[in-house]
């Protein structure tokens, strides 16, 4: 990767942060989340539905079923 120098650019030119600033985020608090911190969460959040997955998918499966019937439900309903 090839560092170069960065002049200062003003908000007309495109760039209303530092470059400091670009990989920080506000957090709920109002503390400064890093991009490492929201990298670990991403990370927990895909152990988190994997570990899940089969759960949803029963769900899923659940909430097919309830409409299925919901429908056939609705189609005798109106042969009467």
């Amino acid at each position: 990767m090839i560092l170069k120098k960065v002049g200062r650019k003003g908000l007309s030119e495109g760039r209303a942060h530092p470059p400091a600033m670009r990989c920080r985020m506000l957090g709920r608090s109002g503390r400064i989340r890093s991009r490492e911190q929201n990298i670990i969460l991403l990370v927990v959040a895909v152990v988190i539905v994997a570990l899940l997955w089969n759960f949803i998918g029963v769900i899923l499966r659940v909430a097919l079923f309830a409409v299925v019937v919901y429908l056939v439900y609705r189609l005798l309903q109106s042969w009467t």
